[in-house]
């Protein structure tokens, strides 16, 4: 039963809402919104927390997203009017197209420094408490883009085949984050395997990412993202 979870979990995520005609998207009238609306921001749009949602505790699966400040829109048109951030957006959403359907996605301008992991106060996984676990997750990112100039690295449409975080966060790619339908956000993780020995225990996970990116200012800095989240995989529902 919880393999089928996890696979209904997933057709959320990337369940087709096809346009019918495969070449609807080059055909397009300026009227007509794009299927993929893409958005990059700066690392000054961002407060630094990392938010959770829990999409099946019995799975370990669940989504991140990093959380953008009350200022972000200002934020924005600063950004967009020293850069050429809406090229780079139009370039992102085009290149997309063949994904065929109706997504938004906001992308952050930076990339994972070292030092990243995500970690567990109970043993999971076979790991101890506190080791990094970032090869034991897989991620489903849209695609991968290179950061500062936003080419792809790769188009992830299968969720069949995702990819571990560490490898997501390390191959230099931008965090990318997704709204689906209204009520996915966010990246989805899911372990490499459902872990075998649950304890009737409240288990918290903690993510920690410094990244380097590009203020609204053009300037390069640091910034460091955390949350945690806790949840008791023991509990019904």
């Amino acid at each position: 039963m919880n393999k089928k979870i996890i696979f209904v979990v997933l057709s959320i995520v990337c369940a087709a809402s096809s346009c019918g005609n495969k070449n609807c998207c080059n055909s397009q009238t300026d009227d007509e919104q794009s299927p993929v609306e893409c958005t990059i921001l700066p690392i000054d749009c961002f407060t630094g927390e990392i938010g959770f949602t829990e999409m099946n505790g019995r799975e370990f699966t669940f989504t991140a997203d990093i959380k953008t400040s009350p200022s972000a829109k200002s934020i924005k048109v600063k950004f967009d009017a020293i850069n050429p951030i809406p090229e780079k957006e139009e370039y992102v959403s085009r290149t997309l197209a063949d994904y065929d359907k109706q997504v938004k996605i906001t992308c952050l301008a930076a990339y994972a420094d070292s030092g990243f992991r995500l970690t567990c106060d109970k043993p999971v996984l076979g790991h101890e408490p506190g080791t990094d676990l970032s090869r034991m997750f897989m991620v489903y990112p849209l695609a991968e883009f290179s950061f500062p100039d936003f080419s792809i690295i790769s188009k992830r449409y299968n969720p069949v085949k995702g990819i571990t975080l560490y490898d997501y966060l390390s191959g230099g790619a931008v965090w990318m984050q997704r709204e689906y339908s209204r009520f996915i956000t966010g990246l989805f993780f899911a372990p490499v395997s459902v872990p075998a020995d649950i304890e009737k225990a409240l288990y918290t996970f903690t993510l920690y990412i410094p990244f380097i990116g590009q203020t609204s200012d053009g300037k390069k800095i640091h910034k460091t993202f955390e949350g945690s989240f806790s949840f008791n995989p023991a509990l019904p529902g």
